[in-house]
């Protein structure tokens, strides 16, 4: 195609769009609190789906790269510690993630997995444990050196695309951080130290706060989580 067909074929659609007067107001960061545990109760639930959260990091934050080795570590790929915990160590769930989610003005740190209704409470237990323990003593220099080899490696393929370049540059601008974190991306994550992924772990990972939500049968589930914090029961039919 001529680049000069092209811009004529889109000018009469796209010319006379102008960018809002006013941006929308930001949204304040939202205000970590003690845990609490909330069950959705679907009583013919065979099993129990689990997701620990609270409150982290914007993406435009300087935490960002020692965030993500620190993720990739501890439950964002099929060797971290969690899915070595949790499935291959005790087989309670096939399946376990962990992610931070990063908007513009905030964020949150989310663990995710399911089990049987009669082992929810064995695999809260199992999740804190071992983000606890990661946050007391970090990982070891060895996981790091791997992790962030991983993100390098996998990165590139993010970036084969016009669609996924557009997509990546859209999030410079929608969230606020330099173009420089796309160029820069794998020398940064090389960069980050066993004692940065401790900092960051221990100060954004739900370990005492945050939220304990279940999916399940309340009948089942509640009387196993009330250790973990308050708990509050709704039906599913009011959240769906």
């Amino acid at each position: 195609m001529d680049p000069g067909e092209v811009l004529g074929a889109a000018r009469p659609s796209l010319e006379r769009w102008r960018a809002a007067a006013e941006r929308p107001p930001e949204t304040g960061a939202a205000v970590p609190g003690p845990r609490r545990v909330v069950i959705v109760d679907k009583p013919d639930a065979t099993q129990t789906q689990v997701r620990i959260a609270d409150v982290a990091i914007p993406r435009s934050s300087p935490e960002y790269f020692a965030a993500v080795v620190a993720n990739a570590v501890l439950g964002g790929g099929f060797t971290s510690r969690l899915v070595e915990a949790i499935r291959v160590n005790r087989g309670l769930s096939y399946g376990v993630r962990s992610r931070f989610g990063m908007n513009r003005s905030t964020g949150l740190f989310t663990f995710s997995s399911f089990t049987k209704n009669e082992t929810a409470a064995a695999l809260v237990d199992v999740a804190l444990d071992e983000m606890a323990r990661f946050c007391e003593a970090g990982p070891t220099e060895e996981e790091v050196r791997r992790a962030a080899s991983y993100l390098a490696g996998l990165f590139p393929l993010s970036l084969e695309t016009h669609e996924q370049w557009a997509e990546r540059l859209c999030d410079v601008r929608i969230y606020g951080y330099g173009l420089e974190q796309v160029v820069e991306y794998r020398e940064r994550v090389r960069a980050v130290s066993a004692e940065e992924v401790r900092r960051v772990a221990r100060r954004h990972l739900p370990v005492s706060g945050g939220v304990v939500l279940a999916v399940g049968p309340a009948k089942q589930v509640a009387a196993q989580l009330e250790r973990f914090g308050p708990v509050s029961v709704v039906a599913a039919r009011s959240v769906l």
